[in-house]
């Protein structure tokens, strides 16, 4: 007797156990890539706090270097300040148990520290980020063992640019000596006016060789310059720039706006700038006299340069700083200054040191500082 056994082929299940692990397979992925981005987005928010802490940490460098070499001028007026070429100590400006600011430098994940502090006494540019409108900066220019025969002014708005601007607000045409009034003076001319006081340092030449010059914005080509001259240049004159957004020399001309002033006798001056019409950043160097694309000669007595290398765990920043080491103030923006109304008789004969006398008319002078007949 034979047997038929009849085997059921029904595969209806078998859609579903596929449907749910291709669902299970997707579902996985999904967690897996919110998994990555959330891991992704942890490391940037501790990479962003590192990359802070390691700022603030080379920011103390800059600090700690600016009290050191403002305790040795004062204990020591008119010595030299020591450079720091290396990141390696010992170091001028770390001494001591100070040296525990620079711990197993590549080693130690948890370091919080500033790991190099390189400080330059004679910088080759002296930068000013924001020299407010309206008040004076009053810079002090001395070559050292050096000589300047020139200087390059760069500057631009220390706002920020405005995109494509055009450098139109040039002086008055009736009035070549004239500007436009403040309220004309908008967005499109991209950067102020600067007022430059040149004044020799020494000698009494400072009393007949005072320039002042207005130098203003005017378009030009990239990386071009405007051009002035102590000897040729009249006093008071208004000198064109030449500027142009996107300067890329970054030596001599890293601002938008340039004008190179010749005819120094090669001494220290003092220069006093007044931005007019807006805040301004300035950078001040001394181009090569066969090409201006490269530096001259370094500056003594300003700023010193410092260059600090902050560490938080693995991340580094790293910043550098113009440090003013004249006292703020320490130098006025006229001869005589008050705040209220005064008298005044100021007489000057070069190459004397005999007393001036009264005027016709004048029979002596008062105890007040002023004239009587």
């Amino acid at each position: 007797m034979n047997r038929h056994i009849k085997l059921d082929s029904d595969q209806s299940g078998i859609a579903s156990i596929l449907v749910t692990i291709i669902m299970m397979i997707i579902v996985s992925l999904i967690v897996l890539g919110f998994g990555q981005l959330s891991n992704r987005e942890q490391s940037e928010a501790l990479d962003r706090q590192l990359s802070t802490q390691a700022f603030y940490a080379a920011e103390s460098g800059v600090n700690d270097a600016t009290a050191a070499v403002s305790n040795f001028l004062v204990n020591n007026p008119g010595g030299t300040i020591s450079p720091s070429k290396t990141c390696e100590p010992p170091s001028p400006y770390i001494t001591g148990t100070d040296t525990t600011l620079l711990p197993n430098r590549g080693s130690n994940s948890t370091v919080l520290a500033y790991t190099c502090l390189l400080v330059t006494p004679t910088p080759s540019t002296l930068v000013y980020a924001d020299i407010k409108l309206n008040q004076s900066q009053i810079i002090y220019i001395d070559p050292g063992s050096g000589s300047f025969s020139q200087l390059m002014f760069s500057w631009q708005d220390s706002s920020g640019l405005p995109p494509q601007a055009r450098y139109n607000c040039n002086p008055d045409a009736t009035d070549p000596t004239g500007f436009p009034p403040t309220a004309s003076w908008g967005p499109a001319c991209g950067a102020g006016v600067l007022r430059i006081d040149v004044v020799p340092a020494t000698g009494l030449n400072a009393f007949t060789q005072d320039n002042v010059y207005f130098l203003y914005p005017a378009s030009g080509p990239e990386n071009g310059y405007g051009r002035g001259n102590l000897a040729s240049s009249p006093n008071g004159s208004v000198l064109k720039a030449s500027c142009y957004t996107g300067n890329s020399d970054g030596q001599t001309m890293p601002e938008s706006c340039n004008l190179r002033l010749k005819g120094l006798d090669g001494g220290a001056y003092y220069l006093r700038v007044l931005p007019i019409y807006d805040s301004q950043s300035l950078t001040i160097s001394s181009p090569d006299p066969t090409d201006v694309s490269k530096l001259s000669g370094t500056f003594n007595g300003d700023q010193i340069q410092v260059d600090s290398t902050g560490r938080a765990g693995t991340v580094l920043r790293r910043i550098r700083a113009y440090v003013p080491i004249q006292p703020s103030g320490s130098y006025p923006d006229f001869a005589i200054q008050s705040t209220t109304s005064i008298c005044k008789e100021f007489d000057y004969i070069p190459g004397s040191s005999t007393p001036v006398p009264p005027p016709p008319g004048i029979s002596y002078y008062g105890t007040d500082g002023c004239a009587y007949p």
